[in-house]
């Protein structure tokens, strides 16, 4: 084929990179509206009646949520750079091995470049997979609902973001390069075209922007909407978690004493529900007392008197 043909592609491709940014602004906005309503399902199975910034728990879970789309990006373009810096190698293996490719006169091994992109497409997915499944188990059982509340918000905002300046960006970078190679202007000319150092440049661009708008762009997406999701679905166990979490600390730090009354400094409140702890530990009976120093037998008695725990 001819130059005119590469000409005609590289137009096409142009403007399919345009239109191509253009239908993923529309779908990172629908990723974000219904990670809202997710988000506002959530407040509400999880008893959360205001979020406010200035609570220390929402605050904090603010900046960890802000800051997960950029560790989740810069997970991905590693693994797209590392599945690429395999393929160089892989095919700089078989020209090095395999005579006659140059030449057309030997048939490259295909077959082992496609198991080299299969395998990397779902080995450098575990660790950015792991991050976004796992980060709303941990946050919700360790630091509670509220600041679970608070990463959500967080990675919604700052997700949407970087999901729209990288699929537009990349776009336009992968449109300069086109842009310089073409020379179809007269201040494209004047740029110097290919093996100029403007081309070089708008070379690296591209490389960084392909995986800017094919790779961390979209994937951010479904960061937003699955650990919405997650969240929700959990809630239930988050309150049961956190609440025995905040037992284990307190009977483990101070243990109830015999003594002291319930109306004191027994009552333990709960998300959802009030336990009594003195009650829940000694059953006015002697014998139980030496019990309360024992964690694990307190994990127990609250996991069995949950469900007939008095509710608000």
């Amino acid at each position: 084929m001819g130059e005119d043909i590469r000409e005609r592609t590289d137009a096409l491709d142009a403007a399919g990179n345009t239109t191509a940014a253009i239908g993923k602004g529309f779908a990172i906005g629908s990723a974000a509206l219904v990670s809202l309503a997710l988000f506002g399902a959530y407040i509400t199975r999880a008893g959360i009646t205001v979020a406010d910034i200035l609570d220390p728990e929402v605050f904090s879970g603010l900046l960890v949520g802000a800051m997960l789309p950029y560790w989740f990006s810069a997970m991905t373009m590693k693994s797209v750079g590392k599945a690429a810096l395999a393929m160089v190698e892989e095919v700089r293996h078989q020209f090095n091995t395999i005579n006659g490719i140059m030449e057309g006169t030997a048939r490259p091994d295909y077959k082992r470049c496609v198991q080299i992109s299969t395998e990397a497409s779902l080995k450098e997915m575990f660790a950015p997979g792991a991050l976004v499944m796992g980060t709303p188990l941990v946050v919700g059982c360790l630091f509670g609902v509220r600041t679970l509340a608070g990463v959500l918000a967080g990675a919604l905002v700052s997700g949407v973001q970087m999901a729209v300046s990288m699929s537009n960006t990349g776009g336009a970078w992968d449109n300069a390069k086109k842009y310089v190679e073409a020379g179809a202007s007269e201040h494209a000319r004047s740029l110097g075209g290919k093996g100029s150092d403007c081309h070089k440049a708008a070379v690296i661009g591209d490389t960084v922007g392909d995986p800017l708008k094919d790779t961390s762009g979209p994937s951010l997406n479904i960061l937003i909407k699955l650990m919405a999701v997650e969240s929700l679905v959990f809630a239930p166990f988050f309150l049961v978690c956190w609440s025995m979490v905040l037992l284990f600390v307190c009977v483990h730090v101070r243990p109830p004493s015999s003594q002291t009354t319930g109306s004191q400094q027994g009552w333990l409140d709960f998300p959802l529900v009030q336990v009594d702890v003195r009650s829940a530990f000694s059953f006015g009976h002697p014998r139980w007392h030496r019990h309360t120093n024992h964690p694990p037998f307190c994990l127990c008695v609250v996991v069995v008197l949950y469900p007939f725990s008095r509710v608000r």
